[in-house]
């Protein structure tokens, strides 16, 4: 049985995912998980503003680290054919315009 701890973000996958794999066989094969392929900071961001989860910017086999990727690489070319998908009441419009972006209704006055 062999055991990895990853994330998701470190193999592109666009979000913070967390699991731990377990991996056994009957033939005492030892695994090879691969080595992460991304990590060195975000492609819109400096390096310096982004924390680095290897301390060279390569993985395990020297290779450098592709940026992590976000949201908007992965679905930023997407066009909505009709993007009104539910129209909301006057009285909770009002609401919603009170809301800052990226924020949530815990941010109401």
């Amino acid at each position: 049985m062999d055991c990895f701890e990853v994330n998701a973000v470190n193999y592109g996958a666009p979000q913070l995912r967390e699991r731990a794999l377990f991996i056994g066989n009957r033939y005492n094969a030892v695994v090879d998980f691969p080595n992460p392929t991304h990590g060195g900071g975000i492609a819109d961001k400096p390096v310096a503003d982004v924390p680095m989860l290897f301390e060279n910017g390569t993985n395990c086999n020297g290779h450098a680290l592709e940026p992590w990727r976000t949201l908007r690489d992965a679905i930023g070319n997407l066009m909505e054919q009709s993007p009104v998908v539910m129209d909301f009441s006057p009285r909770k419009k009002k609401y919603l315009t009170l809301v800052p972006e990226g924020a949530n209704w815990r941010s109401l006055p």
